[in-house]
Parts: structure tokens; sequence; C-alpha cells
């Protein structure tokens, strides 16, 4: 007798949880979503509890690897921007590194059109720095926005070459210097 009572009342739940499910007061599968994501939230935040009790050097290095993986991401930006416009594609593209300045680059071999070197040079400070300084400000994300403020910043040495290609013609081509920060430019006649 014991068993279908424990019975009774399992069917009796199930047919409560369905009826409330259908009712449209209860949504299942809205609260499994809200459990999971605070379960992911609880788990961020004990990570870095952990991370900052137990290893504060290794919490320290996370925005020097965040900064040294953007600037690379920096360099391949323009590699990929500007062998959308290159003859050779990818293969006009070199990567490099200026030891003298301990600066990594990316050289583009053959000539490209003044806009498309333009967008090129462009393209990290928009990717880095400016959507993310947006995104930061939106969600009141702090650590997003000054690292949007930083990569904008990075951005400088390629807003003074915009900045020397302001009065040239479209028709203009453009190319890298080979080992400094800088560029050649064809004149069409």
């Amino acid at each position: 007798m014991h068993t279908s009572t424990t019975a009774r009342r399992g069917n009796d739940s199930k047919k409560e949880s369905k009826s409330l499910h259908k009712s449209g007061r209860f949504n299942f599968g809205n609260a499994r979503f809200l459990l999971k994501k605070g379960l992911r939230a609880a788990h961020i935040k004990s990570t870095y509890h952990y991370l900052a009790t137990q290893h504060k050097l290794l919490l320290a290095l996370i925005p020097l690897l965040v900064l040294v993986a953007g600037i690379v991401v920096h360099e391949l930006i323009h590699g990929l921007t500007w062998a959308l416009f290159a003859r050779n594609g990818r293969r006009s593209i070199k990567y490099g590194v200026l030891w003298k300045y301990v600066t990594p680059y990316c050289h583009c071999n053959e000539p490209l059109e003044v806009r498309h070197y333009v967008l090129g040079a462009l393209m990290p400070a928009v990717i880095l720095g400016i959507l993310p300084s947006i995104a930061g400000i939106i969600t009141g994300n702090f650590y997003v926005l000054v690292t949007g403020i930083f990569f904008v910043m990075a951005a400088a040495g390629d807003f003074m070459i915009i900045y020397l290609l302001r009065g040239e013609k479209r028709s203009n081509r453009v190319l890298d210097h080979p080992n400094e920060a800088g560029c050649y430019i064809y004149r069409q006649g």
C-alpha cells in the first residue's frame, strides 16, 4: 500500500508541473537557461577568486598576455586586409619583428591603391580598438574599455601613415617600406 501512495504522489506532481507549464505561469526552459548561466557566472567568479588568492602572479600576467596576443593579432589584421587587395594574395604579405625596436610588423610586397592601403592600416584600430571600446561603454565593462583604448593608441603609427597619405589621389599606389615604418608612393602620370 505504501508503494501505491508513492506512485500516486509522483503522478500528481507530474500533472501539476505539466499544468503549470501549459498555463504559461512557469517556463522550465528559461529556468534551466538561467540556472546554467548562474552556474557559469559562479564558476567564473570562483576561478577568479582562486587565481586571485593562490596564483597572484598568474593573474597579473593575464593582461600582459592579452596585450601581447593583441599586438600579434593587430599585425595579422593588417596582413589579412591587404591580402584581399594584393594580386598575389597572402603570398604578398610578410610578417616579422624589428628586433632593434622589439616591434612586430606586417609588410605587403606589392603596391596597393591608396584606399586599400588605408583600409588595411585602419582595420586593426577598428576591430581591436574602436569596437571593443564601444562594447565596453555599452556593457559597462571597464576592462574591455581600457583594452580597446590601448589598441586605439597602439594604432598611432597607422594613423600617422594615414595622415601622410591624406592628400594622395586614389589612383596612386602605395608600397610599404621593407624595413622602416613608412611607405613609398607611386604617382600615376
